[in-house]
This record gives C-alpha cells, sequence and structure tokens, in this order.
C-alpha cells in the first residue's frame, strides 16, 4: 500500500473510527489517509433523526395531496357537474406530473443541492393549492393538479436521496423505514382530514389546509433544514454554497469539530446547460441497467396495485356500505396503520438481514466495511440477497389480501373483512417499498435522487393507468376478478 502511495501522506496505523453500530472501519486502498480519518458522516446521532424527521414530515405532503380529497370526489363531482371517471382522471393527472417532474429534476437534485429543490417544490405546492381552493371548473382541477403534483412529487426522491447522504448501509433501513413512514402517515391521515373537512366546512377547505400547511413548513424549511449533498458538503464537514445555507450551518452543533471549507467551484458550478437538457435522458437510462431496471419495474407494479386499491375504495365502500365522506375517510386508516408498522419493522428486519451476510462474510476471511460505499469491500457481497431475501414471502401474502379483498366486497361481506384486507394490504405493501427502495439507494448511492426520480417515473406511470382503468375494469368483470386481476400482476412480479 505504502508503495502504490509515495506521493500521499503516510496514513496511520491507528484503527479507523467506529460507525454508529460500534463496528471499526477497515482502510482502503481506494481512499486517501484523510479521507479514512473522516466518519461517513460527522452528524451525531440527534441531528440525523432532527433531519430525517424534516424530511419525513416534508414526504407527507405528497399523500396529502394524492389522498386527501378521495372522500370528497362525490362532492366534487356534484359541485364541478362531472361523472366520477372524469373527476377520477384529475388522480391519474396527478400521478403522470408526479412520475415525471422527480425524473425530469433527478440530475439536478444531485447536482445543485437538496434545499434549493425543496424550496422550489413547497413555493410550488402552496401556489398550487390556494388555486385549487378558489376554481370552480374541471379545466383548472386538472391543470392546478398537475402543478400540486410537480411541487410535491419530487419530496419523496429528495427524502431518499438525504438518507442516502446521511446514513451508511448498515443503518439505512431503518432510515428509509422512518421517512417512509412519514409518507404512509400522510396517506393515512389525509382521507380522515379531508372526510372531516369536506363534510362539515366544504371541500375547498382541503385545499386552504394544505396551503397553510405548506405556508408553515416551509419557514420552518428555510431556517433549520441543512443541506446534506455530499457532492456539495462531503460528509458534512464542508461549508454549503451560499445559496443552501440554514441556520444550522451559522451555528457549530454537530459534535464533530472540523474546519468548515469553502467548496471547490466544480462542486457548485460546472453544470452546463447540456447536462441539465440531457438530464432526463441519463435519467431513463438507470432503467437499461440490468442491476436496478427489474428492481424498480417491480416497486412500479406493487405501487400499481396500492393505487388500484386506493382510488376505488372511496365509490366501493359509499355504494356498498352507504358511508358518508367522513366514514370514508376513517376507512383508510387500516391500509395506513399496517403501512406505518411496516415501515419501523421491515427497516428493522432490512438492517437485520444486511449484517447477518456482512458477519458471514466476515466470518469467511473476508474485510469489509460499513462506510466503504461501492468500494472495494463490496465485491462479491451479495448485496441483492441481503436486501432481498424476504420479498417472496411478503409478495404471497399481499397477493392473498389482494384476493381476498376483492371477493368480499363482491359479496358484501361485513365491514369488518374489507378492513383486515386492508391492513394486510398496507403492510405487505410497505414492506414491499422498504426493501426494494434501500436496494435501488444501494445501487446508485453516489446519485440517488435520480435513481428515486426513475422509480417514481415508473411507479406513478403504472399507477396512473390503475387509477383510469380500474373504475371501468370493476364495471366490466367485477370487484372480485378485477383484484385477482391485481393479484396475478403482484406474482408475476
Amino acid at each position: 500500500m505504502a508503495e502504490n502511495q509515495k506521493s500521499a501522506p503516510k496514513p496511520s496505523l491507528a484503527p479507523g473510527p467506529e460507525d454508529s453500530k460500534g463496528q471499526i472501519q477497515l482502510s482502503s486502498g481506494v481512499q486517501d489517509a484523510h479521507e479514512q480519518a473522516e466518519p461517513y458522516c460527522v452528524y451525531g446521532r440527534i441531528t440525523k433523526a432532527i433531519i430525517v424527521l424534516g424530511v419525513s414530515i416534508a414526504g407527507c405532503f405528497s399523500p396529502f395531496a394524492t389522498n386527501m380529497y378521495l372522500p370528497a370526489l362525490n362532492e366534487l363531482a356534484k359541485d364541478l357537474h362531472r361523472s366520477i371517471p372524469l373527476i377520477n382522471l384529475s388522480m391519474t393527472t396527478y400521478l403522470i406530473f408526479q412520475g415525471l417532474t422527480p425524473a425530469l429534476l433527478g440530475p439536478l437534485m444531485d447536482r445543485s443541492g437538496r434545499r434549493p429543490i425543496y424550496i422550489i417544490c413547497f413555493v410550488l405546492y402552496f401556489a398550487s393549492n390556494v388555486g385549487l381552493a378558489l376554481q370552480r371548473s374541471y379545466g383548472a382541477l386538472l391543470g392546478l393538479r398537475a402543478m400540486q403534483s410537480a411541487g410535491s412529487s419530487s419530496t419523496i426522491s429528495l427524502a431518499s436521496a438525504v438518507v442516502a447522504d446521511i446514513a451508511t448501509r448498515a443503518e439505512r433501513g431503518v432510515y428509509m423505514g422512518y421517512t417512509f413512514a412519514g409518507f404512509l402517515a400522510g396517506q393515512t391521515l389525509s382521507p380522515v382530514l379531508g372526510g372531516i373537512l369536506s363534510n362539515y366546512l366544504g371541500w375547498p377547505w382541503i385545499f386552504w389546509f394544505l396551503a397553510i400547511f405548506s405556508a408553515a413548513f416551509l419557514l420552518i424549511l428555510l431556517l433549520f433544514l441543512p443541506e446534506t449533498s455530499r457532492l456539495l458538503v462531503g460528509n458534512g464537514s464542508r461549508r454549503p454554497p451560499r445559496y443552501s445555507l440554514c441556520l444550522l450551518d451559522l451555528v457549530p452543533c454537530h459534535g464533530f469539530h472540523i474546519e468548515p471549507r469553502i467548496p471547490s467551484a466544480s462542486a457548485v458550478d460546472n453544470i452546463t446547460l447540456s447536462q441539465l437538457v440531457l438530464g432526463p435522458w441519463a435519467s431513463l437510462q438507470v432503467l437499461l441497467d440490468r442491476r436496478v431496471g427489474l428492481v424498480i419495474l417491480a416497486n412500479g407494479v406493487n405501487f400499481c396495485g396500492t393505487v388500484a386499491v386506493t382510488t376505488s375504495q372511496p365509490s366501493l365502500f359509499k355504494e356498498i356500505y352507504d358511508l358518508t365522506d367522513l366514514q370514508v375517510g376513517l376507512c383508510f386508516l387500516p391500509f395506513g396503520i399496517g403501512g406505518i408498522l411496516a415501515s419501523y419493522a421491515q427497516g428493522k428486519l432490512t438492517d437485520w438481514n444486511y449484517r447477518r451476510h456482512e458477519r458471514r462474510r466476515v466470518g469467511q476471511g473476508s474485510s469489509f466495511a460499513n462506510s466503504l460505499e461501492g468500494g472495494s469491500g463490496m465485491a462479491g457481497f451479495p448485496l441483492e440477497r441481503a436486501r432481498g431475501e424476504m420479498l417472496p414471502p411478503l409478495a404471497a401474502m399481499q397477493c392473498a389480501a389482494s384476493i381476498s379483498y376483492g371477493w368480499m366486497l363482491q359479496h358484501s361481506v361485513h365491514l369488518a373483512g374489507p378492513l383486515i384486507a386492508l391492513f394486510l394490504l398496507g403492510y405487505t405493501a410497505a414492506a414491499i417499498i422498504n426493501c426494494l427502495n434501500v436496494l435501488t439507494i444501494d445501487l446508485y448511492s453516489d446519485r440517488p435522487a435520480m435513481a428515486m426520480g426513475v422509480t417514481n417515473l415508473t411507479r406513478c406511470l403504472l399507477g396512473a393507468g390503475a387509477s383510469a382503468a380500474i373504475g371501468p375494469l370493476i364495471e366490466h368483470i367485477g370487484r372480485g376478478v378485477c383484484n385477482g386481476d391485481d393479484s396475478f400482476f403482484d406474482r408475476v412480479r
């Protein structure tokens, strides 16, 4: 090693710093001695928790926009003098832009940082919600829903990118679970809040609530959320560019004293017009990568079934059980509670399985370090097996729950039956997403926002097709057969 690094400073023979799991980081010939002296991320556990909490709350806004007005679809159709299938097209429009926007912005997120994109997204989100509260025409509804989607959809990709910035592979499953728990909390609470607001104040107050909520969060984001992009701030020890400064950057509170360094011009300024124009094409090329393309496709099929269930649920439950808007909203709780439980439990299980394979590899005499994100220590490590071993039983459980849900609705059994099936569907869908998202980030840890942007594109385009097709399918082939088809596609996945 010394012969290969004659011009470099002599590395210390002392063991490297401990990671969050107490395991010693091993030296690598790929990294120089200065890099080995620093941890993967300088933020302490409390600071990491604050950052993850912030991006988790930010992740609530996308499902709030998606699901909050689902209980009000019937009232919205009456006020705008449109049929339910036409109003459902606003959901299709939303999902199309939810997929396109992160894919278009993914390369920009990775190069210009996380904070600027967050700020742009929430400004768009606030403005669109004000417009939606004031509009009274079908065309305005579709256009403003597209704008609302553009503002909220990137928050999920950004949250995953932030986790990749601050968490090693050995702890990434838990942190990804926490961020996705925010998404699911929004998915759980939004129909209930939407039902309450629609039932007592009218559907425009759904969008007024979202406008007020997003404005308050934007202020918190501007003041406290730090820039985490490793291209700009490294492991957090570099001072971010001026446009990405926040209040935390002015106070040395990381618990790891390193003199702040100004990022080089190449990290901030070398973003050319051609890179911005060709960025979307670079994102789509991720799908052609055989390592991750099938993972993204499986993620999309899983999301497709979820959208089919949640989009059809309001009209089916109102028709079969004669529920009010508020009661319809409450019926979304089992799905969300199952998903939140899965986000925590599956995150723990994902990291446990990863460390199990790590211990087995070390026991066989291979050197491996959690901090080596794709370095030489990863050669031969069974990453896909470590992340995907739990997928087959989860997929089988999801298929059984989907078939049961459809046929219970077909035969109008007691409401408790479909609600139990919804809990299982929520649990399995969230657990599968956790496994697949963590694997995607592991494979593209250097460009996490772009990878998750392509994942969102695939999921949302398939979801848009599902939301547009589910109504006609139920009318022509029935509730039971329709959900059986969802189960078939899950098994193919």
